[in-house]
C-alpha cells in the first residue's frame, strides 16, 4: 500500500512517497500536489518509492507544465524510478535531481497530512 505524506515550512511543501503509485493510486498524489501547489516551491520525494506506471508520469508531466521550475522531483540516481525516467527522457523534461537541494537542508519539518489509500 503507498503512502504519501506532506511536510511544510516556510514557503516549501516536502511530498514523501513510499511504496508503489499506480492507476489506482494516482490520485493521491494528484490531490498532495494540489495541496502543496500553494506553496512556492514543491519538493517530491522519491526516495522510497518503488514503483510508477504511466498514469504516475502523466500527473507529474501535468503538473510540471503548470508549476514550471517550482516543482522539484527528488530521486535517487540509481533505481527503477531514476531508470523509467530515463527511459521516457523525462528526466531532461522534469526538474529532477538526486540529492536533496543545499536551500533545503537542515530544514525543520512539520507533518502536515498523511494520505493512504
Amino acid at each position: 500500500m503507498p503512502t504519501i505524506s506532506i511536510d511544510t515550512t516556510a514557503e516549501t511543501a516536502v511530498i514523501r512517497v513510499s511504496g508503489a503509485l499506480d492507476i489506482m493510486s494516482s490520485h493521491l498524489l494528484a490531490d498532495a500536489i494540489a495541496v502543496a501547489g500553494a506553496e512556492p516551491v514543491v519538493l517530491v520525494s522519491f526516495e522510497e518509492c518503488s514503483y510508477l506506471d504511466s498514469t504516475i508520469l502523466s500527473v507529474l508531466v501535468r503538473n510540471a507544465r503548470l508549476m514550471r521550475e517550482r516543482l522539484i522531483l527528488l530521486v535517487p540516481k540509481d533505481g527503477y524510478v531514476r531508470r523509467l525516467l530515463e527511459m521516457c527522457g523525462l528526466d531532461e523534461v522534469l526538474h529532477v535531481v538526486s540529492a536533496l537541494p543545499e536551500r533545503f537542508k537542515g530544514l525543520h519539518l512539520i507533518r502536515a497530512a498523511a494520505l493512504t489509500s
